[in-house]
């Protein structure tokens, strides 16, 4: 998304399209130069990509890790299930500093 519109891979468009464009003129031999300003780009894209995508899956992990959860006492035995899954009769254990789990 955002990692090509920045404005450092914008000058390095520039200057890969200056380079083309004086290699494609013939007055001069600038592939070398052309060449190493678009592998930069490919690396920046790689690297900008890879970098918002364990971005997103780190904040779908702390979603899932946040997931209200409650300690209930059902049919008798403790156990803890997510807040979501609570029915009438399910007794909430609470505790200091606790969440309460509840509809908002």
């Amino acid at each position: 998304g955002t990692v090509w519109l920045q404005r450092v891979p914008i000058m390095i468009w520039i200057a890969a399209l200056v380079e083309l464009i004086q290699c494609l003129s013939g007055r001069s031999q600038h592939w070398p130069d052309f060449g190493v300003l678009i592998g930069l780009q490919i690396i920046n894209g790689t690297v900008g990509f890879f970098e918002e995508y364990n971005a997103g899956n780190a904040i779908a992990e702390l979603k899932a890790s946040l997931a209200p959860k409650a300690n209930v006492k059902r049919d008798g035995k403790f156990q803890i299930i997510k807040a979501r899954e609570l029915v009438p009769g399910d007794i909430i254990v609470l505790q200091i500093g606790g969440v309460i789990p509840a509809d908002c």
